[in-house]
This record gives C-alpha cells, sequence and structure tokens, in this order.
C-alpha cells in the first residue's frame, strides 16, 4: 500500500506539471481537433483520496475545464473525484462530438497508519471505572481488535477499574501499531465525615472548638478540619471556632467535598446572674502627643490605677498620629475643645490639676450596680476577632446603650512634656501610650440594646487589619452601658484579647 501512495504521489506531480505547463487552455480549431485524450494522476486510489483528471486534444491542447467527465457514466462537475466505497470505476470524457479513451479507476480500503489512545476520565476515585477508546487516523474505532496495556500489563477488553491508589501507565496496540501513552490517576474516594467538639455542654457565650476526621475506601482516616466547613443549627460557620449563643440544643455537623457528618448536639445553658454586679469606672482622657500640658492627667491615671483596679482609662487621641474617626466622634460629641481634657464616667469633667483629684475618680468605682457585662473575645489566624458581650440585668433599664471599644496598649510615640512629672524631661523620648482608642464596634455614644431583666449575648466581629492596630497582642475590649443620651457610663467592664472575662 505504500507503494501505491508513492506511485499516486509521483503521477499527481507530473500531471500537474503536464497540465500547468501545457499551453493555455484556449478552445482549439475545432476543424483541426480529431481525438481527444482523457489522463488521471492514479489509477489506484484508496478509498478517501482524491483522483486529478486532464484532458487534451490530439494537438496537445488543454482543454480539461471544457469537457464533461463520467465516472461511470455519470458526469461530474469539475475534474476530481473522491470515491464513497472501493471498486472499479469506468471514467470517460465528452469534448463536443469527440469521446476520450475510457479509463479504470480501481479502489481500495485505505490502510491505518497510526492509532491514537484516549480515555474517558484521566483523574478518577479508587472504585470508579474508565473506558478506553482506539482510533485509527482514518478515524474507525478499533477498540475491539486491539490490545490495551495497563502498566505493560494486558487487560480484557475496553474497561479498567483500579483496585488502588497512584498513577498507570496505558497504552494499545492494534496490528503493528502502537498508541500513544496515557498517564492515569486514581485517588482515594471520600466516603465519610466524622465531627467532634471540644465540649458537650457549655454556658451561653463560651468558645467551642469542632475538630473532623475524613474516612477513604483504601481504610485512611485523616485530620480534615483545615478542609472543612462547619454548620451549626444549619448555618456555616468560619473556621472551627465559634461563640454558642443559643441556649438550648445547638446541633453541630461537617462537609468535606460535599460529603456530610451525621449531626453531634452540643448543649449550651443560660448563665446564673448575681443579684448585683461590681460598679466599675471610666476616665476618657482627650490627649495628644504633641500636648505638653496632656502628661498631668497621664500622671493622674497612674495614681488611680494604683488605687483601684476597678477604673479603665481610654485614650481618645487629638491630632496626632493615634486620632481616627471615633476619637474626633467623641471630641464632637463632648464638646472638647482645649487639652487635657478629662471626663469621669462622661458624667463630669476631672477637676484640675487632676493628680490632685484623685478620690473624685475613685468614688465613681464604689458599691455595686444592678447591670453587669461580661466579654469574651478570640482573634483568628486571619486576624479576625471575634466578640461576645453578655449583658445581665438585675432589673430593666429601658432605653440603655451598649458601647464597645477597641483599644491597644504599648503605642511607642515621643510625648511633649511641659510638667514637673517625669522628672520634667521634655520630650518624653519613645513613650509607651496605653489604652488608646482604635476602633469602636458601636456608636462611639452607643447602640440600643434589648436592657429587660436578664442574660442577652451579642456577638461583633471585626477584620484588625488596616485598623491601624500596632500589635494585635495588646488589644482590650471594653463594653460599657451607657444612658439613653450616651452621656453618662452606668457600668463597664474589659478584657484581653483571647480573655473570657466573667461577670463580676
Amino acid at each position: 500500500m505504500k507503494t501505491i501512495r508513492y506511485l499516486n504521489l509521483v503521477s499527481s506531480i507530473f500531471l500537474l506539471v503536464l497540465y500547468s505547463c501545457s499551453m493555455s487552455e484556449e478552445e482549439p480549431d475545432v476543424e483541426s481537433v480529431i481525438s481527444i485524450f482523457l489522463d488521471s494522476d492514479v489509477t489506484t486510489l484508496e478509498l478517501g483520496s482524491t483522483a486529478y483528471f486532464g484532458v487534451k486534444t490530439n494537438l496537445m491542447s488543454n482543454i480539461t475545464s471544457n469537457t464533461v467527465i463520467y465516472v461511470n457514466d455519470a458526469p461530474i462537475t469539475g475534474k476530481n473525484f473522491t470515491p464513497s466505497s472501493v471498486g472499479s470505476y469506468k471514467i470517460r470524457a465528452e469534448y463536443k462530438n469527440l469521446k476520450s479513451n475510457e479509463l479504470t479507476l480501481t479502489v481500495v480500503p485505505a490502510v491505518a497508519t497510526s492509532v491514537v489512545l484516549s480515555s474517558s476520565i484521566a483523574n478518577f476515585d479508587l472504585g470508579s471505572t474508565v473506558s478506553f477508546t482506539i482510533r485509527t487516523n482514518l478515524m474507525d474505532i478499533v477498540t475491539p481488535n486491539s490490545v490495551i496495556y495497563v502498566n505493560d500489563a494486558p487487560i480484557t477488553g475496553e474497561n479498567f477499574t483500579p483496585s488502588s491508589v497512584g498513577s498507570y501507565k496505558v497504552r494499545a496496540e492494534y496490528k503493528n501499531l502502537k498508541s500513544n501513552e496515557l498517564i492515569l490517576t486514581v485517588v482515594a474516594s471520600l466516603v465519610s465525615v466524622e465531627v467532634t467538639s471540644d465540649v458537650t455542654t457549655t454556658e451561653a457565650g463560651n468558645l467551642v472548638r469542632f475538630t473532623s476526621k475524613a474516612t477513604f475506601n483504601d481504610g485512611k482516616v485523616i485530620d480534615s478540619t483545615e478542609d472543612c466547613i462547619f454548620y451549626v443549627n444549619g448555618s456555616a460557620i468560619d473556621g472551627n471556632i465559634v461563640f454558642l449563643t443559643h441556649i438550648g440544643d445547638n446541633k453541630i455537623k461537617a462537609s468535606v467535598n460535599l460529603v456530610v457528618s451525621p449531626e453531634i448536639n452540643v448543649q449550651v445553658t443560660s448563665i446564673p446572674l448575681p443579684l448585683n454586679f461590681t460598679k466599675k469606672a471610666i476616665i476618657e482622657d482627650y490627649t495628644g502627643a504633641w500636648c505638653g500640658w496632656c502628661t498631668r492627667v497621664i500622671k493622674a491615671i497612674e495614681l488611680v490605677k494604683e488605687q483601684s483596679e476597678k477604673i479603665l482609662s481610654v485614650g481618645v487621641h487629638i491630632n496626632d498620629s493615634m486620632k481616627n474617626e471615633f476619637s474626633n466622634a467623641l471630641k464632637s460629641s463632648f464638646d472638647v475643645n482645649s487639652l487635657p481634657t478629662a471626663y469621669l464616667n462622661r458624667d463630669v469633667r476631672w477637676n484640675t490639676p487632676e493628680p490632685h483629684y484623685i478620690s473624685q475618680a475613685t468614688n465613681y468605682a464604689q458599691g455595686t450596680a444592678s447591670l453587669g457585662l461580661s466579654i469574651n473575645s478570640f482573634l483568628s489566624d486571619d486576624d479576625n476577632l471575634h466578640v461576645v458581650v453578655r449583658t445581665g440585668f438585675s432589673n430593666a433599664a429601658v432605653g440603655t446603650k451598649l458601647v464597645v471599644f477597641i483599644l491597644e496598649d504599648g503605642i511607642v510615640e515621643n510625648q511633649a512634656n511641659y510638667t514637673s512629672y517625669y522628672n520634667g524631661v521634655n520630650p518624653l523620648v519613645n513613650f509607651e501610650h496605653d489604652n488608646v482608642l482604635r476602633w469602636s464596634l458601636t456608636n462611639v455614644l452607643g447602640d440600643v440594646i434589648d436592657a429587660s431583666a436578664g442574660l442577652r449575648l451579642i456577638s461583633y466581629r471585626i477584620d484588625l487589619k488596616g485598623k491601624k492596630i500596632t500589635d494585635t497582642s495588646k488589644v482590650k475590649i471594653l463594653a460599657m452601658f451607657v444612658d439613653s443620651n450616651g452621656k453618662k457610663v452606668l457600668n463597664a467592664q474589659w478584657s484581653n484579647i483571647n480573655e473570657n472575662k466573667s461577670f463580676d
């Protein structure tokens, strides 16, 4: 068959040259034309190939385009013919009243010269079946007549079900032809997921951690916690740590690659509230690193801390690198026009000179209150801070609002000092500023909350990236009850990050 192809090629080239180099196709002198001659580039042809014909007169004029060519007595269009079946074809031509010689064209079956192996899938789970197909270059499917090899071992039929995970090399042979090689990758299939909790019973607002493990059909069991989506009462959560705030049964399940675990239950109980809560107080210090007299209030706050652990200061910075939209909002709300200015429980301005009026501040943290706060928080690996504030009311306190601030300790910046405090040094180089207001999770004057008697839980989440936090390990959360105007603190609570601060 290779000989046929070679001879066909040579004949085609010869015929093309012959008819291209002869005189152009002009109508010859009819009276001089007494015979015509039909020629073909091939006499034997593979099915699917094309034969080309040419017609010349006895004068060697090329009259192909003016001639009608007949194949088995049926006229064709043009000078090409592509047979549709094997066999013998009678070819002749007519020009005016002249008939040409007759050619016999023999069409033989085409012979494949290459085969291509393909598979229904390339990567699949253990236990699945792959199907193979072998096609020749003639696009004939010869799979039933081929031998398929997997890792050089012949298989029976055209399907293969691997018995273990890994890579498999697949090839095929058809007669004396070899196919391309395929690489199949087989992985274990996930069959089940199990979810577990670090607790089965917990108090409302406590952190609960979930884990999951996945079992595959090759017997392997892995920790799938990082690849898992956890659901609490039907709602997906971020990560595997969550505050459970729903009192009662909490249904937990996990999903890995659409395989869902059986549910487990975590029972959440209410927190018993004290009849009375410890009274705590807040000092909001309007200050600035450029303000030389502000060190007087800073010193007074240090003296207050020596006498009471129930008072927290908030550094509300104005016109320095620590200022922000929340400090500006507080400044406007409390008509602060000069520094230093400090407010005690947002109720009164601290008398000056503040270091001489320590008891004015400590008196605000005396006795008990009928409302109190508890805080729990955790910082995830992606710097998302999750906060739950528990509010407790012995009696209803209609109109009470809640303020939640994010504070940061240990911010280093030079502090101007015009006082005799700190040995009169000016400036105080690399001074550490504590409890600096960085963000507010609520309106600075408070958000309205349910202030009916009993326990309530309020959740917050904030991405600390982009919030000018210098060191997340030095973050504090401050929560405080304020009156309906937001201008009087009723009680407060604070905690470090990742700390569960109970009612007290």
